[in-house]
């Protein structure tokens, strides 16, 4: 506490004790704290934005999951995992439509991505958008 008091708006310190507080099993709330706190002093450390994405999904709050994801993905618009990230956890939270959109967004940017193309087809089934014919 001391240190944070000396250097309050440090992301880097800020992210260490949240590592140094999961290292020793201590509280999960101090550590979720201070990476939350490093994210907001620093709101582009992919490191961080991950780590706690995926402590929501770890928790089961899928919803609170989609803002860090969608993070990540403004930062590397590249990578196709945040766009996954995104779409299941809106899958999850049962968004379906907007789910379905992600994944189609995904498929014209990363044509040959396996996971979009086996995901699409099943909401689209749920959805009743499937051509019988």
């Amino acid at each position: 506490r001391v240190l944070t008091a000396r250097i309050p708006n440090d992301s880097n310190t800020l992210s260490r004790l949240g590592q140094l507080y999961l290292n020793a099993n201590e509280d999960p709330q101090e550590v979720m704290h201070y990476k939350l706190e490093s994210f907001r002093n620093f709101p582009v450390d992919l490191d961080v934005i991950s780590w706690i994405g995926s402590e929501f999904v770890k928790d089961k709050l899928y919803g609170k999951s989609i803002y860090f994801f969608q993070q990540a993905a403004l930062i590397q618009p590249n990578e196709v995992k945040w766009g996954l990230m995104i779409a299941s956890a809106l899958r999850r939270v049962e968004e379906y439509e907007s789910a379905l959109r992600e994944y189609e967004r995904l498929q014209q940017s990363f044509p040959d991505n396996g996971e979009c193309k086996r995901n699409i087809l099943p909401l689209r089934q749920m959805l009743g958008k499937v051509d019988r014919s």
